[in-house]
C-alpha cells in the first residue's frame, strides 16, 4: 500500500484505488475469452476482490463503481434536509502523473463484458460464519458480527447480529454487488445472481436495486467460554 498524504486522501481514493482495479480488468479484457467457443454465446462475468491494504475490501468498492461506470455520486442534504444523490462524471483517474481513462464499460472490448461482480464480505469471517451456520466447529462458540448496512435507507447504518442465535440467517451471496454492463453484447439476467444487489447506469446517474439488508462491510468477533480459553 502506498504510503498516503491524509490531506490528499481523496486523491487516492479516486486515483490509486480505481487504477488498480482497472490494471486488474484490462489484464483479463486481453485474454478475450469471449473468443473461446464455449463462452462466444454466454454471458462473461468478471469476479473481482480487492485486497491490496488491510481491511481494504470494506471501503475500496468506492472506486471500483466509480472506475466502471466514470461516475462519481455522493450522498448530500438538500435545504430542506432531505437526503440526495448528487452525480458527476469522471474521465480519468490520476495517481503519481499516471492517467488511466474512467468509464470501464465504454472501454474497447468491454461491450464482450455483461458483468463484473465484487464482494466485500467474501473473506475469511464469512467461511467461518457459513462453515458454522452448517454445523461445523465448537459449539460452545459465540460469534458477534457488527459492522454497516445498507437498511432500506440512502444511507448505511450500523448493525449488530449474533451468529450463534437460532434466528441468526445468512446466505453465501449476501454481500455481493453485481455491476451489469449497460453496452454489453450480451446481458446478465439479474436473476442469475438473487440475492445480490445490481447495479448499472443511465445517462449520467448509477441506478441499483439493493435488498432489504445489505452489508457493506462487517468483522467478527470470536467469544470462547472461560474454561476453554
Amino acid at each position: 500500500m502506498p504510503r498516503v498524504d491524509l490531506e490528499n486522501e481523496n486523491v487516492y481514493y479516486d486515483g490509486y484505488v480505481p487504477r488498480k482495479f482497472g490494471s486488474a480488468l484490462f489484464s483479463e479484457i486481453k485474454e478475450k475469452y469471449w473468443e473461446l467457443p464455449h463462452v462466444s454465446a454466454s454471458p462473461l462475468v468478471l469476479a473481482i476482490q480487492d485486497f491490496h491494504a488491510p481491511g481494504s475490501m470494506v471501503w475500496s468498492n468506492t472506486g471500483l463503481v466509480q472506475y466502471l461506470y466514470g461516475i462519481r455520486q455522493e450522498v448530500r442534504t438538500d435545504a430542506n434536509g432531505k437526503a440526495i444523490i448528487v452525480s458527476e462524471r469522471i474521465e480519468r483517474h490520476v495517481w503519481n502523473e499516471k492517467e488511466l481513462p474512467s468509464n470501464f464499460f465504454a472501454q474497447p472490448d468491454s461491450e464482450h463484458i455483461s458483468a463484473v461482480i465484487a464482494n466485500p464480505s467474501g473473506t475469511l469471517s464469512k467461511f467461518n460464519r457459513m462453515g458454522f451456520l452448517a454445523g461445523f466447529g465448537r459449539r460452545p462458540l459465540g460469534i458477534v458480527r457488527g459492522g454497516f448496512a445498507y437498511q432500506g435507507d440512502l444511507w448505511p447504518t450500523t448493525f449488530a447480529a449474533k451468529v450463534h442465535e437460532p434466528d441468526y440467517r445468512e446466505s453465501w451471496v449476501q454481500g455481493l454487488s453485481v455491476y451489469h454492463n449497460p453496452n454489453a453484447r450480451i446481458r446478465l439476467a439479474e436473476t442469475t445472481f438473487p440475492g445480490a444487489a445490481h447495479h448499472t447506469s443511465r445517462g449520467d446517474k448509477i441506478l441499483a436495486h439493493i435488498p432489504p439488508f445489505f452489508p457493506l462491510g462487517s468483522q467478527d468477533y470470536i467469544l470462547v467460554p472461560a474454561k476453554d480459553a
